[in-house]
C-alpha cells in the first residue's frame, strides 16, 4: 500500500512538473521538433510533407547569395542526397505573438546531382558545418516555416 501511495504522489508530481512548464519552453520543444522534421523530411525525401511545414511565402537564402523560394526549394532538394545531419545548440526566440526565430547549428554531409555553385562538383561529397536561422510563423491552426538561411562556420 506504501508503495502504491508513493507511485500515486509521483505521477502526480511528474504531471504537476509538465503542467508548469513555461510556455516557452513548451514553444520551443515544439518548433524545434518541426524544424528537425524538415530535415528528416529531406533526409527521407517526404516532400509531400516538407511542403505541408513551408509557407506557401516561404524563402531560402543560401550561403553563396542565392535566394529560393518554396517550389524552388522542393525542386532543388530532389536533386540532393542528405546522407546524414546533427543539429544543436537551439535558441528559441519569440518574435511576437504566432512568430518565433531558432538559431542553431548544424552538419550535414550528402551529394548535389546539380553543380550549386563554381566550387562544387556535380556528385561529389559535400560537408556542411552551418549557423542557421529558420523563422516560423503560426498560420491558421499549425507553425510553418517562412525563411531559413544557413552561414558557414569555417
Amino acid at each position: 500500500m506504501r508503495y502504491l501511495l508513493l507511485a500515486v504522489l509521483l505521477i502526480a508530481a511528474c504531471r504537476a512538473s509538465a503542467a508548469a512548464a513555461p510556455p516557452q519552453d513548451l514553444l520551443a520543444a515544439e518548433l524545434i521538433g518541426y524544424e528537425t522534421r524538415t530535415w528528416e523530411d529531406a533526409k527521407r525525401k517526404d516532400y509531400a510533407d516538407l511542403a505541408a511545414l513551408l509557407a506557401d511565402d516561404y524563402l531560402d537564402h543560401f550561403p553563396n547569395g542565392r535566394m529560393l523560394h518554396k517550389a524552388d526549394v522542393l525542386a532543388y532538394l530532389r536533386g540532393v542526397e542528405l546522407l546524414d545531419y546533427s543539429l544543436r545548440s537551439f535558441q528559441v526566440i519569440r518574435l511576437g505573438e504566432g512568430s518565433a526565430l531558432l538559431l542553431y547549428e548544424s552538419r550535414a554531409r550528402g551529394r548535389e546531382n546539380a553543380a550549386t555553385s563554381r566550387d562544387e562538383q556535380k556528385g561529389s561529397l559535400t560537408e556542411t558545418h552551418a549557423s542557421v536561422i529558420s523563422i516560423w510563423a503560426k498560420r491558421g491552426d499549425k507553425w510553418q516555416n517562412v525563411f531559413y538561411q544557413e552561414t558557414d562556420i569555417k
